[in-house]
This record gives structure tokens, sequence and C-alpha cells, in this order.
């Protein structure tokens, strides 16, 4: 999930988008523009994948191993902390699974949520548990990675038994590992999720294990059998690291992270070796594109005076930006959208509301679809109308 970023709100409504207001439980619809960090993956090529699986490729996991089968698939999303006082629409009619980003440990080893008002967060997570939405803290992230690892570093038992006070003192339903890139230490990573598995079924009730996993520095995972599910980021396919500009998160690099990853083979908390499975595996899919060139809207200044090589923009914004012409070509179909010139104008590459709807039509025939990140969208829910579509919920209990 990448760093954060500021940006001003833009105010500006879609012309798409079929409004969700009267179906939106908690906080209702509201501007979402406030802050426009990019996809949760790390600057370099990373999308949001993880795997997760006890069986062979297709199968569920069963009882005989501890893990529930999903009574449906998955609709993750992602809340980044510094959203909620802007109180963003969080679809739990939809929603089965939300993961609040990101704890990291602080200088005298505590996990917390940096800035957080504690009440906000806990009102959060009973709404959304009556509304039958697990809640799980996710670690790490662009920003937090590196803190995360240093601090496994110096001892796994003792991070774990901190991150689990945290999720005692919210009442949450468990963790989402979000380690990314180069922030990655093998041996740690193997040994976090094999320690938080086994630690987690052991509390009186169980808790869910989940990790987002990219493409980018792949080698460096371990022990992603012993995870419940993962969520593929796939996106963040090029940005500022890439020599030219390009579609970042296609539905055909989609369609082979889900393959990939669902054929993975990876060892679980004792060791044994699993294949993660179709059921198993997550698509995320970017609420944010990415614009290259000087004609970028809300270009970042580095400390030397010159432009970094791209922008991310939320969905909303791109739509503000749409309708007051900064933008051509735009439509609810159209993933890029360009001057001509990449250099001397704009490429932006983006989700378009179709290509939300093609995505959530292939994670179907797998563990369902995962957002970064929900406060992204614009204020009618252009693009989380598409998944709502899709994924209907039909249970009263989301199960794993």
């Amino acid at each position: 999930m990448t760093s954060y970023g500021k940006i001003a709100s833009a105010g500006v409504r879609s012309w798409l988008a079929a409004p969700l207001c009267g179906t939106v439980l908690l906080f209702g619809c509201g501007n979402a523009a406030s802050s426009a960090p990019s996809g949760s993956a790390s600057a370099s090529n990373a999308g949001h994948d993880r795997a997760e699986s006890n069986q062979t490729t297709g199968d569920l996991p069963g009882e005989a191993d501890g893990r529930v089968p999903a009574k449906e698939p998955r609709v993750v999303g992602y809340l980044p902390i510094y959203r909620i006082a802007g109180k963003p629409a969080l679809h739990l009619e939809t929603l089965t699974h939300l993961n609040l980003a990101f704890a990291i440990p602080n200088s005298q080893g505590k996990v917390e949520f940096p800035g957080a008002d504690e009440s906000a967060i806990k009102g959060i997570v009973a709404d959304a548990q009556q509304a039958k939405v697990k809640v799980l803290v996710a670690i790490g992230g662009g920003d937090g990675g590196k803190a995360t690892s240093d601090s496994l570093a110096l001892g796994v038992d003792a991070y774990v038994t901190a991150l689990l006070e945290l999720v005692k003192g919210y009442n949450l339903d468990g963790v989402d590992v979000d380690i990314e890139g180069d922030d990655i230490d093998p041996d740690t990573y193997g040994a976090l999720m094999q320690t938080l598995s086994k630690r987690l079924s052991e509390l009186p009730e169980r808790k869910l294990l989940t990790a987002a996993v990219a493409e980018y520095r792949r080698e460096r995972y371990r022990a992603l059998g012993a995870a419940d599910f993962l969520n593929i980021m796939s996106y963040d396919q090029c940005g500022g690291w890439s020599e030219k500009a390009c579609e970042h998160s296609t539905l055909t690099q989609a369609q082979k992270d889900l393959v990939s990853w669902a054929n993975l083979q990876d060892s679980d908390a004792n060791g044994t070796v699993r294949t993660i499975g179709r059921d198993n595996v997550v698509l995320g899919v970017p609420f944010y594109g990415r614009c290259w060139g000087e004609k970028c809207p809300e270009r970042v200044k580095n400390p030397d005076g010159t432009f970094q090589k791209t922008t991310n923009l939320t969905y909303s914004h791109i739509l503000a930006y749409c309708a007051n012409s900064t933008f051509s070509g735009c439509s609810d179909s159209a993933d890029v959208l360009s001057s001509g010139d990449e250099v001397a104008g704009y490429y932006v590459s983006l989700n378009s509301p179709s290509t939300i709807e093609n995505k959530a039509a292939a994670a179907k025939s797998y563990g369902g679809i995962m957002i970064w990140e929900l406060g992204q969208d614009d204020a009618n829910a252009p693009l989380f109308t598409q998944i709502a579509e899709e994924f209907p919920k039909t249970t009263s209990d989301s199960g794993f």
C-alpha cells in the first residue's frame, strides 16, 4: 500500500455511477477525496499479493487443519486510519472483511495505530462486526514495513505479543501481514507467519491470519501456507521506477496473478507444504490511478526541486479533473487518459468502472476481491457499485 500523501479535496461529483447512499452503513455517503495515497504496494512494481491455503489447487480448507471454509466469496476493503476523520463510506452491506491500515511498532516496542482516535476505531469495529464484517489490523504497509521488520529482528515472539495486545484491545478478528518489497526479511517474515498462525489459533476465539502479496520481491515471502487467504496486490505494475508510462493494473495481469498465486506452494505453521488454492486468493484492485508527465496535477516536489516521476490520484480526484477539463477522453470504460505526450503532457493509468466490473467477475471464480482503498472512490461510489453488484452478501456470517 504505498506511502501516504495528502491532497486537497476536490468536491466534484461523478457524472457516472449509481448511488449507494441509501444502503451505505455507518457513515453514509460523503466526499472521500481528502487525501490520496497510492495503492498499498511499495513503490517498486509491487502489487498487493498474498497466498493462503492448505489444500491442493481449488480445494477449500477444512476442519482437519483448523481452517474454516469461506461461506461466500470475500469482499475485502482496506481503510487507512487517517481516513476515519473524513467519515468515508464503508459499504458494510457488501464487505465481508475490513482491514484497518496500518499498525506500526513504536520506539518502546508497542504496536499501535499512529495518531489514531481510539474511540473512533472502536466504534467502526463494533459497527462492522454488527454487520457481520470481520475487522483485521493490517501491519506494515509502504510506510511501516521497515519499522515492522526492524522490530521483528529484535524478537518475533515479543513483537507478536505486542501485536496481540492491540488485537485484544480493539476486539479485532485477526491480522493481515502487509510487509512489502525490500522491507521483507525472509527469515523474520517466515517466523512471523508461523508464530502468528499458532498464537492466533490458541486464542479462545480463533482469529484470522491473511497476507497481502505482490510479484515484486516475491522470492522473499515465506510460510504463506500459514495464512487463511492471500490478498493479491495486482497493481503498481509500473510507476516512478519504470522507464515509460504504462497501464499499471490491467485485467490481463489480474488473470495471470490469480492463476499464479493460486498455484503457489508454500509451508504452513508446521512446515507442511501446501498449494494455496483458487479459493484462497483474493484479487486486489486499485481505486487510484498513476499520472506521468509535466501536466499532471498535484505533482510532488523532491527536496532538490525536481518533481517525482509519477503522481498518485484517487479515482475521486481523477473524476474531478475530468469534470474541469484538466483531463480529456474520460468515460466509464477508459483506463488511459492521455494528452499524447507522456513527458510534456500527461498520461493517466486507472481502472474504470468497466474494468472493475470485469475484474470482479473474474474474482468470483476465486476467493473474492480486495480494494485499496475504500476512501479513494467518488462520493457516488462508481467503482464500488460494480463490486456490490457482482458480490451481493448472501449469508449472515462471512466466515473466513
